[in-house]
């Protein structure tokens, strides 16, 4: 992959105001946030070079002390037939979701108890560039 180089000026995430902090995870993956304390939520973006069949993912780790899959609160991300997605993912494992255990979203764990807290999405495929932008609780 080349280097993600997003040009001055150019509105991403269906024309929303740029967020408040950004931090490149790799040279092909950006993520931005806004944190509003007195709400309990965030507003996130995640930008990268993906094709149309592929996704982005971004979480808090399982982990307090280092960088953890196992235990982690994760929003999975896409853009597919010009409709941005993003669902609320819990991992309690690292293979495939299965009967509920695994990579799997929210609702898939806890049945009718969970709930997809991403809200507020949007997005836009521009010149290979994919930017999806959500909101969470």
């Amino acid at each position: 992959f080349s280097r993600l180089d997003i040009p001055d000026g150019l509105m991403l995430g269906g024309g929303l105001p740029p967020l408040q902090y950004c931090a490149e995870l790799t040279t092909n993956y950006q993520v931005s946030w806004t944190i509003n304390a007195s709400e309990n939520t965030g507003m996130f973006q995640l930008c990268s070079c993906i094709t149309a069949d592929q996704y982005m993912s971004f979480g808090i780790s399982g982990n307090d002390t280092r960088t953890w899959m196992v235990g982690a609160d994760v929003v999975v991300a896409w853009v597919k037939d010009d409709r941005a997605n993003a669902v609320d993912y819990f991992l309690t494992g690292r293979g495939q979701c299965s009967n509920g255990s695994g990579v799997c979203p929210d609702t898939m764990i806890w049945g009718d108890q969970g709930m997809n807290d991403v809200y507020n999405v949007t997005g836009q495929v521009t010149n290979g560039l994919t930017c999806v932008q959500y909101s969470r609780l």
